[in-house]
């Protein structure tokens, strides 16, 4: 549990930082505040706390996520050995209906008060390793530049039905994808020589791609997840995470829904799961047959996609776990029946 004596909620913009500081739900120790989102504003909110003598052992920092706009904040905060909680805003929201004025400093109230309500559920932020830092930024890159090629494509393509063209278009078109198509290659070349710089990285991606279905990029985004492998991962939880389980939604005998994962969340990876899905139905010769014994029962063919999906999630898993690879067709047997 994170509890501290102290809880501050900071609402984070683009250049300001809103805090306030309570003690209890009932009980408000610093009127809310602000200060410049750079270093010197940051000093001045420690030097703030200081002047109450709030040491920092006793204070819980608690902030909705909001990108690079936190980012710096959070360093700064971890370097004071403070503590950091980062909760999605959605979250924080849902949690509190407010039926008064919206604005930074009721907001950052009502973020130190989910914190104190909410301390048992709190998860400590703490700083990826520079390496995850890196593949991350370059896999959001590589993604955005595939959408800027996509669409290039497309504008292209519906050019070329034109009845009158120009040759120039069709020129500049085409460079652009020539130069999108290099510069996504260079980005992942760049992630690989960042991977090679350790042995077990390499080791563990290799033994991921041993999963049929399972290509590059998957192990990539895997390696950010995990934390460069460090963790141990819980196959439904990353599964919740990844909003690929499907959730149930019923209530007496009148309200009774079918049960889908929502349709928010990590979009990367449910894409390269989706991706890894169809490649395993095809290649696969158990997912080939499940695929066949579901689409026998009538079974939605999405539906389908995400239950293999899930099963190569937690083959994926379990494999970094144990650091052994995947064996095909491969039987668990209960401890039980071999006495």
């Amino acid at each position: 549990m994170l509890k501290r004596k102290f809880t501050l909620g900071c609402d984070v913009g683009s250049s300001t930082i809103v805090c306030s500081v309570l003690e209890t739900l009932e009980k408000m120790i610093l009127e809310p505040k602000e200060f410049a989102n750079n270093f010197a504003g940051f000093e001045r909110c420690i030097s703030w706390l200081k002047s109450s003598d709030l040491k920092a052992k006793d204070v819980l920092v608690c902030m909705e996520h909001t990108g690079v706009y936190s980012e710096s904040f959070c360093y700064y905060l971890y370097d004071q050995k403070i503590k950091v909680v980062i909760e999605s805003g959605a979250k924080i929201k849902k949690s509190f209906k407010l039926a008064t004025h919206k604005t930074d400093k009721i907001d950052s109230i009502a973020i130190a008060e989910y914190a104190i309500r909410y301390a048992d559920r709190l998860i400590a932020w703490e700083p990826r390793q520079s390496a995850v830092e890196s593949v991350k930024s370059l896999l959001s890159s590589r993604e955005l530049f595939v959408k800027h090629r996509t669409a290039q494509k497309n504008a292209l393509s519906a050019y070329k039905r034109k009845v009158v063209q120009n040759k120039l278009i069709r020129e500049e078109y085409e460079k652009s994808i020539q130069g999108l198509n290099q510069t996504i290659k260079n980005l992942e070349n760049e992630i690989e020589s960042i991977l090679k710089q350790n042995e077990h990285w390499i080791a563990v991606i290799k033994i991921i791609k041993t999963v049929k279905g399972v290509d590059k990029l998957l192990p990539y985004n895997m390696f950010v997840i995990s934390n460069a492998f460090s963790m141990k991962l819980d196959y439904k939880k990353l599964a919740a995470y990844l909003r690929i389980c499907p959730y149930q939604h019923s209530s007496g005998t009148s309200i009774k829904k079918k049960a889908k994962s929502p349709k928010y969340g990590p979009k990367i990876m449910r894409k390269l799961l989706f991706l890894a899905a169809k490649d395993a139905c095809q290649y696969d010769e158990y997912f080939r047959a499940y695929y066949a014994r579901k689409d026998n029962e009538g079974k939605c063919y999405f539906v389908i996609m995400n239950n293999v999906g899930n099963k190569l999630l937690k083959i994926i898993c379990a494999i970094i776990n144990s650091g052994k690879p995947y064996i095909p067709n491969y039987r668990s047997v209960n401890p039980i029946l071999v006495k």
